[in-house]
């Protein structure tokens, strides 16, 4: 995570130099664009300081005043939700002047240099485990389950040991194709739904969805950023594929897919497990299991009726329940909304459909690529109207949007 220290005039009121580290921490902390800047306003009522965030894909440029501008250099991380509950309550401190400036950088020197909350075999458990439960989500059975738990279960490896983070989700994907490959000459398995299971995590339908939402709300520049890099990564996830299948072929062909049903207490189990691996992989604090657990619940069941009642479109009736859910949380316990909206949306991203767009084009069938990936961005788009008419119905305050 590059970071470049701020470079601001010895005059530069200590509440400024606050509000533009705090924001630098939530950009890295993964909060969007919007609700960044909408967070920050929030200082020039408290202290008077007239401070604007204009948030970029890899930077947060600030101007102080009317003529002092600064560049924090920052690459966007994925959602850490732990150090996001924490600047959050910080900001909530500040805003009700519990703290004056020098009290609330120091508070946020020690939230900027606390610990991961999971260790890697933790990060590697949640990998196995969230691949093993999303199997039956997506048609398989029993097969299918142990397939994608060994998949995640490397893909989680690769996630830990492999230093270069540009390439951990081409690593990861190649060893999913190869292991699932290798697997389905001895298993009677459904390979794409296994390969499909391991990924899922790498899957960067979230980043799509918030960039479609920035995008949605005119920050044209960062959503745009976010949307390419979600297409690259589905490329990256493909190619990565392609290659640990190319490597394992040799092994034999793959025998006749044999479906064997899953018990009827599968979906509760999925459901569960799911929840605590998202809170393991996106660092939440641990009481917030129940809660995410809840989350999860809604997202599925509006999901299920949305598809009956709308189609295509059913993904926005499960967004806006999500979002109405969360800023009704966040409004009673005054925590950030993203505690139970990230965990939630991710249930319900198109991650999914662009893999498999991009699968079907590198397997050759372009048609069958192209109508998945339109399937995707009608996927994504609804989503997006649901997000915005949830937030629209039940609005929350500045401070707890983060």
């Amino acid at each position: 995570m590059n970071t470049q220290p701020l470079a601001l005039p010895e005059t530069t009121p200590r509440p400024a130099i606050f509000a533009l580290r705090l924001a630098a921490a939530m950009h890295r902390a993964g909060s969007p664009a919007h609700r960044l800047e909408e967070a920050m306003a929030t200082f020039t009522d408290t202290w008077g300081v007239p401070v604007r965030i204009f948030a970029l894909p890899s930077a947060v440029l600030a101007t102080v005043g009317d003529e002092r501008v600064t560049m924090q250099l920052s690459n966007p991380g994925e959602p850490d939700l732990s150090r996001l509950v924490s600047l959050h309550a910080l900001a909530e401190r500040v805003s009700r002047h519990e703290l004056d400036a020098d009290q609330a950088l120091e508070a946020l020197d020690i939230i900027e240099r606390s610990a991961d909350p999971y260790g890697r075999t933790a990060i590697v458990a949640a990998f196995t485990l969230c691949a093993a439960a999303a199997a039956p989500v997506f048609g398989g059975g029993l097969h299918e389950t142990v397939g994608g738990a060994v998949a995640g279960l490397l893909a989680g490896l690769a996630a830990v040991f492999v230093k270069q983070g540009a390439l951990v989700s081409t690593v990861a994907a190649m060893l999913v194709g190869g292991s699932v490959t290798a697997m389905a000459t001895v298993m009677p398995l459904d390979s794409s739904i296994a390969v499909l299971a391991g990924l899922l995590v790498f899957l960067p339908g979230f980043s799509l969805t918030v960039g479609m939402a920035e995008l949605a709300t005119g920050h044209r520049i960062t959503g745009s950023g976010r949307a390419i890099g979600a297409a690259m990564a589905l490329l990256q996830l493909g190619f990565g594929v392609a290659l640990g299948r190319a490597l394992t072929q040799a092994l034999g062909p793959a025998l006749e897919p044999v479906h064997v049903a899953m018990p009827a207490v599968t979906e509760a189990w999925s459901l569960i497990s799911v929840a605590l691996a998202f809170t393991v992989l996106l660092r939440a604090p641990g009481w917030a299991l129940p809660v995410i657990a809840l989350t999860a619940v809604i997202a599925t069941r509006s999901s299920t009726l949305g598809s009956a009642l709308l189609g295509g479109l059913g993904p926005a009736l499960a967004a806006f329940a999500v979002t109405v859910w969360s800023n009704a949380l966040a409004r009673r316990s005054h925590g950030p909304t993203a505690l139970t909206q990230v965990p939630g949306i991710l249930l319900l991203v198109p991650g999914s459909l662009g893999f498999r767009a991009v699968d079907a084009l590198m397997s050759g069938e372009a048609v069958a690529g192209v109508e998945v990936a339109f399937q995707m961005g009608l996927s994504a788009t609804a989503l997006v109207g649901g997000l915005l008419l949830g937030h629209a119905v039940i609005p929350v305050s500045r401070a707890t949007a983060a």
